[in-house]
């Protein structure tokens, strides 16, 4: 079985980023802190797709332009297999203004809070990228 693809935004500020607690109900990760995004709808693009989701789920515009793609994860879970596309952009408002439509709450943490949180592995590896643009991380 193939799952569809999905997306995934690092939403980032004051080298923080922004992330979601799931509530109990999924079947996938319940109660996980992960990237706000969500699944990619037939012939839509992995960028547009990330900016419907952040307006869905937090009533927060992005600008399409301002996106900046991380790359993409191949997700492989018993036999289901999806890409996940990863985007990052500066957040530009306060936290007061968003209205949460998923999940149990958000809030930011610092790089190094982030090994202390149940996360999904692809998310992890999208903040590491992340962070490693940003001049933070493993050093080659």
């Amino acid at each position: 079985m193939v799952e569809p693809d999905g997306v995934g935004v690092v939403l980032h500020k004051d080298r923080k980023v922004l992330l979601q607690k799931r509530d109990s109900r999924p079947k996938l990760f319940p109660n996980y802190w992960v990237l706000f995004g969500g699944q990619i709808k037939e012939d839509e693009r992995p960028a547009i797709a990330a900016c419907r989701e952040i307006e869905e789920e937090l009533e927060y515009n992005i600008d399409l332009t301002s996106l900046h793609y991380l790359g993409a994860v191949r997700v492989l879970r018993d036999s289901d297999c999806a890409t996940m596309h990863y985007f990052s952009i500066p957040f530009l408002s306060n936290l007061s203004e968003l209205k949460l439509h998923e999940g149990d709450g958000l809030a930011y943490f610092h790089q190094e809070e982030l090994h202390l949180l149940q996360m999904r592995p692809e998310d992890r590896l999208a903040l590491d990228k992340h962070f490693h643009g940003l001049g933070f991380g493993w050093i080659t």
